[in-house]
């Protein structure tokens, strides 16, 4: 088994381009109800709210969809860097080992990985969010 680097490319499935492809049709549907807000705002009828109320539930429910699937790609590469770390943590020699306590070792490979995983699944995709609806808008 080999280590692969911590970048990018752990995160490259085709669940991944799914989850892109899924947002940026969310982010259409999106800024087109925004159109619609505008015009119900100067023509209330009955067919733009509905089509308002379309846009806004259609692409929510799509940058759910998402979301999770990218969820599920965060995991399975933080998966992978969990154990890459601890084979990398476990191949050192035992005198390096003894200077740390109990545990440390194996809370640093379970937290740190975690923790990428969490700053990926939040401002990772809220990042990615905001910049697909600015180059929309």
């Amino acid at each position: 088994m080999r280590a692969q680097p911590l970048t990018w490319r752990r995160l490259t499935e085709r669940a991944s381009a799914a989850a892109v492809v899924v947002a940026v049709v969310a982010a259409v549907a999106e800024t087109l109800a925004t159109v619609a807000a505008g015009q119900v705002a100067e023509h209330l009828t009955a067919g733009l709210v509905g089509l308002l109320a379309a846009l806004l539930v259609g692409g929510t429910l799509l940058d759910t969809a998402a979301r999770t699937t990218f969820s599920g790609v965060v995991g399975r590469a933080e998966g992978t860097l969990r154990a890459d770390l601890l084979h990398a943590a476990l191949h050192q020699p035992l005198p390096a080992l003894e200077e740390q306590a109990v545990g440390e070792v194996l809370d640093r490979v379970d937290d740190d990985a975690r923790q990428v995983g969490v700053l990926l699944r939040r401002s990772g995709w809220g990042l990615g969010r905001a910049a697909t609806r600015s180059v929309l808008a």
